[in-house]
């Protein structure tokens, strides 16, 4: 999937755990097979999952998410994942790596029908934004940062992809860019896709792999608007958080952002997660 990727057997995982989580080292690890994209997933038992980096990058998410999961999980209204133990790298194998209790559900990328979620992402966005944004650190990586900085990765993105028409695209986006800018930061998830929602019985649940959370823009997590929801569940999210105008356009900028890289990058190595990207700008262009 990636071309820096490392793989995991199941042997280094009992390595692990037998060197540095002896609680666990009892529990034979049973590979997850849907398990994202920066992630290697391990089923321990019934509750308990052990996660391990795929690539450097996601190294830095496991740290993030082991470091604010514990300050901003109690605070939001669904489900997040409650860390266990982090682990070291150890074993021939490079990275941090961390146990967290296994959460029931599907993600909603995999849920076979859409599911209707606008009011209870509205309402987990906004307890974030009550959040005082020092616990989340300073503004961290591609997320964090001004739309504008963004705008040589979208660009090259683009380039690379010919189902989309590009003029319309780039019409939208630099409309995002002449957007006001925020007034102030605010705590953003900052991945808010279906592969990171969980679903249950038909209904959102939980909220996982926050390892992109920082200080940002508002806007970021309107991202989910067009990437998660339907048009009418849009409108609902939508009165709801109240952005002004120039809020929802910025949001419409992020969801560019988070979606274009996407489509050349995982063309080939996660269809679905490139099809997710492409009906996200698809969506985009129809408002």
């Amino acid at each position: 999937m990636h071309p820096d990727e490392i793989a995991v057997a199941p042997a280094t995982v009992r390595a692990l755990l037998a060197g540095q989580a002896s609680r666990w080292a009892g529990l034979d690890p049973h590979r997850v097979e849907q398990a994202g994209t920066d992630f290697h997933l391990f089923r321990l038992g019934t509750d308990i999952v052990v996660r391990l980096p795929r690539h450097p990058a996601a190294d830095a998410q496991m740290a993030r998410d082991a470091l604010l999961l514990p300050r901003l999980g109690p605070l939001v209204p669904l489900e997040t994942p409650e860390f266990l133990f982090l682990g070291q790298p150890g074993a021939d194998f490079p990275f941090r790596w961390s146990i967290q209790r296994w959460i029931e559900g599907e993600d909603a990328l995999r849920h076979p029908e859409p599911i209707a979620c606008g009011g209870e992402l509205a309402r987990f966005i906004a307890a974030l934004r009550e959040v005082d944004p020092v616990l989340a650190g300073p503004p961290h990586g591609n997320r964090g940062v001004p739309l504008a900085e963004r705008d040589a990765e979208l660009r090259s993105a683009l380039e690379q992809i010919s189902e989309l028409p590009r003029d319309s695209v780039l019409d939208l986006w630099e409309r995002a860019l002449r957007a006001a800018p925020p007034e102030r930061l605010a705590v953003v998830h900052a991945d808010l896709h279906p592969g990171n929602l969980l679903v249950r019985d038909g209904r959102l649940t939980a909220v996982i792999d926050w390892g992109l959370v920082t200080q940002g823009d508002p806007a970021v997590d309107l991202m989910c608007a067009w990437a998660v929801l339907d048009r009418g569940d849009r409108a609902a999210f939508r009165a709801i958080l109240a952005p002004d105008e120039d809020e929802w356009l910025r949001g419409m900028g992020w969801a560019l952002a988070f979606a274009l890289p996407i489509i050349p990058y995982y063309r080939e190595s996660d269809p679905a997660f490139a099809a997710l990207a492409r009906r996200t700008v698809e969506r985009l262009l129809a408002v």
